[in-house]
């Protein structure tokens, strides 16, 4: 790809994000950023196509993709470091044990402006594309997102039962985000399309254990694989990309 570029992201105010800002819902317009550029650019209908299709692969457009959406609807900070051009969330509880503190997925204004913005790509796409969820992180990587590294490492040990309970509401948040998309975008075909450009008949999520990368085989199996199978099981068919860094997952996985 190349070299980052500043962001460019406009705010409801009608000015543009400056430095390093912390993002809330009420900052962001559906309408203001339904067109803002994909970092990396996702494939686009040409004037003289249509069907959603570019050659082979489907046209697909998630709610926007840089954004921290799940991490947002549990409550971590979300800062925009415009110069970076990069979007990330910043952990804000002290260890597993403050997991009363999380708000309700409904208590922030998150997750209406993430439904807002699959109703208003719905509308938008005209044939032209499909929506797909957006980047969703797994019960690990909520975790590491809301506690940290360091905590979610010593939690293991000091604090298996409440790791394993905010792993679950990670979970529980999860299923319920994807369902909120979902019932706001209509099927295609019986099916849905991922983000991954990928076509299922009935529906798919996508999501992921990057974090497993800090844990041992032996820890990722006890603690998160069983949040991750139950995420796959609530949906008919389920994607977990993976990378080089958590290859030691495989065995648990098959």
């Amino acid at each position: 790809y190349s070299p980052l570029a500043p962001l460019r992201l406009p705010l409801s105010d009608s000015t543009l994000a400056e430095g390093k800002v912390y993002l809330t819902p009420e900052m962001l317009s559906v309408d203001d950023i339904l067109d803002i550029e994909e970092s990396p650019p996702r494939p686009r209908l040409q004037p003289d196509q249509e069907g959603g299709i570019n050659e082979d692969v489907f046209i697909v457009r998630p709610p926007w993709s840089r954004m921290c959406w799940l991490e947002a609807i549990m409550g971590c900070p979300v800062a925009a470091h415009v110069d970076a051009g990069s979007i990330y969330s910043e952990p804000y509880l002290n260890g597993p044990q403050e997991i009363d503190k999380i708000p309700g997925p409904r208590d922030n204004g998150w997750m209406d402006l993430l439904v807002e913005y699959a109703f208003t790509l719905t509308d938008n796409a005209n044939c032209r594309y499909y929506v797909s969820h957006p980047l969703m992180r797994g019960s690990i990587d909520l975790v590491a997102a809301l506690i940290g590294y360091e905590s979610l490492s010593f939690g293991l040990f000091d604090r298996p039962t409440e790791i394993r309970k905010l792993a679950e509401l990670s979970t529980e948040v999860f299923m319920m985000v994807a369902d909120a998309l979902d019932a706001a975008v209509p099927a295609t075909a019986g099916g849905r399309v991922s983000r991954f450009n990928m076509y299922a008949p009935g529906t798919v999520s996508i999501t992921q254990c990057d974090a497993s990368a800090a844990v041992s085989p032996r820890h990722y199996e006890e603690f998160f694989f069983p949040y991750d199978e139950l995420t796959c099981k609530h949906f008919n068919y389920s994607i977990i990309p993976l990378h080089s860094e958590y290859l030691h997952t495989i065995d648990t996985f098959l």
